[in-house]
């Protein structure tokens, strides 16, 4: 018997129930554990006053920021995979990781006083290192062997890495 729902139509549904119940799950434990009843109260605006204000806005502002960073995470994977026409691209294999490491670590180390714009200088890294890892894809396509890119990428995100350790004992010896 179907019911007339298809499969997919099934599959969805049975994952917004498992997020449902997990953020009521998530919502009633912590250091200060609720009933799942009393979680369901306060998500509904009826518990009492600390246990509406413990879960309102304490933890639904976490559960709700966790679930946007892995969506985020997951539309920039469906992202890079589709751009690069690769399902097994990832961050490691282009060396954006790598990229972003180098870039943070430049500023820690020429410009110190400007803790604030750390995370800026790592994306500048990951994004310059995208783009060099992309822009050799595309135009060295013709004729070319994908494994050939995909080795020259980890070639270069390897050579970074190592870069960011030699930069770490350097400037850490030198510190000390």
């Amino acid at each position: 018997m179907s019911f007339g729902i298809s499969n997919r139509s099934a599959i969805v549904a049975g994952l917004c129930l498992a997020l449902a119940l997990l953020t009521v799950t998530s919502a009633a434990t912590g250091m200060i554990d609720l009933d799942l009843s009393d979680a369901l109260r306060a998500l509904a605006g009826g518990s009492t006053e600390y246990n509406r204000s413990l879960v309102l806005n304490i933890r639904l502002p976490r559960i709700l920021a966790g679930a946007a960073i892995g969506v985020a995470l997951s539309v920039s994977g469906l992202l890079t995979s589709t751009a690069l026409r690769n399902p097994l691209a990832d961050s490691g294999i282009l060396g954006i990781q790598s990229g972003a490491t180098v870039g943070a670590l430049t500023a820690i180390l020429v410009y110190p006083e400007l803790s604030s714009f750390f995370p800026v200088f790592a994306f500048a890294g990951g994004f310059a290192a995208f783009n060099g890892c992309a822009s050799r894809h595309w135009h060295g396509r013709r004729g070319r062997h994908c494994l050939t890119s995909v080795a020259w990428r980890r070639c270069v995100a390897r050579w970074r890495s190592s870069t960011t350790v030699a930069c770490i004992v350097r400037w850490r010896t030198r510190a000390e």
